[in-house]
């Protein structure tokens, strides 16, 4: 399976992924931004098509020039000359430095603090991590953090996008909201409007709201039992789909795939999880720690899919199945 992290520094705590070069706990955006190995630019240049002349046959090419692809250009790495994509003269790049300057204001103006930088599937998905420095404690002393995460990614028809991102003390378990940011976790910014670090800062207040809100949701559904077979019913359409629910309720031993039967196990045993593992919260952090921890693939796989890839969409699918259980 090939690897998703090309390059990555952190600060503070060794990440459960334990992936990257250490940093200073002080050390600035700017800082880790060469840390990070991030201090790179893409560019836009223009793409050619060869003409070919008339009177070719099937053994010789006869060429007669180039012409320029209108409306489109290509997205290349100045450093390496790799190719991003292909994108349209309208698309806006959002560089490096710009994703890690959107943390100065959170750390200047808003008490945050740099955690991790890096770039994923070869520099095509840059992210940064800060640690907004507020969090909550449910009952029992379950501790959570409050993150911020921005994301860009080099690549047509994705916006840049900051999502509040709750980690779970105990085990680390990461995950990043699609939905609770005053309403919606996430800012977006499309590629054809410019990125501009100062606008966005401004989801400073947003952010702090939405880990407020999540700690009200996670409240309910401390509250919330569920029995193992409703647990299936609920992870089966997400994780095993082709299958019938109730046929995995009743055989579960043999019909229940390594995912659910990993989440199932997680939500029991994971550290954190109480004597019974039968509350709500208990599934959803059976399904962060199976999806940071034991999903297969490497290290580098899983944190890049909780991030911003399939785990993560995953799990913000349970987390409002859950959510409306408890409601």
């Amino acid at each position: 399976m090939s690897h998703e992290v090309e390059t990555m520094a952190w600060a503070h705590q060794v990440p459960w992924h334990g992936l990257g070069v250490k940093v200073g706990p002080d050390t600035t955006p700017a800082e880790m931004l060469v840390a990070a190995g991030l201090d790179w630019k893409v560019e836009k240049r223009p793409l050619f098509t060869t003409l070919q002349a008339e009177g070719g046959n099937d053994d010789i090419e006869f060429t007669a020039g180039t012409e320029r692809l209108a409306g489109k250009t290509a997205l290349v790495r100045q450093t390496d000359g790799r190719i991003f994509d292909v994108v349209g003269e309208r698309w806006n790049p959002v560089q490096n430095a710009e994703v890690l300057e959107f943390f100065t204001h959170f750390c200047k103006d808003g008490g945050a603090t740099m955690e991790t930088a890096g770039a994923l599937k070869g520099g095509q998905i840059v992210w940064g991590l800060a640690n907004l420095g507020n969090g909550f404690i449910l009952p029992g002393g379950d501790a959570v953090k409050g993150y911020l995460l921005l994301a860009s990614k080099h690549e047509a028809g994705y916006a840049t996008i900051a999502r509040v991102t709750p980690i779970r003390v105990v085990c680390a378990n990461t995950f990043a909201l699609s939905g609770g940011f005053a309403g919606d976790a996430q800012v977006r910014v499309p590629h054809t409007r410019k990125f501009n670090p100062e606008d966005a800062a401004n989801a400073i207040g947003l952010a702090r709201q939405g880990i407020s809100e999540f700690e009200q949701n996670a409240k309910l559904l401390t509250k919330l039992n569920i029995s193992r077979d409703d647990a299936i019913r609920l992870l089966a359409p997400i994780y095993q789909s082709k299958d019938e629910p109730e046929d995995i309720v009743k055989n579960f031993d043999d019909r229940a795939n390594r995912t659910v039967k990993g989440i199932i196990e997680a939500a029991l045993k994971s550290p954190g999880s109480d004597v019974t593992g039968s509350t709500a919260w208990d599934l959803f952090n059976g399904v962060t720690y199976y999806a940071n921890h034991m999903a297969r693939g490497t290290n580098d796989n899983r944190f890049a899919s909780t991030l911003v890839g399939q785990n993560n969409v995953h799990a913000n699918k349970v987390f409002g199945k859950l959510l409306e259980l408890a409601a």
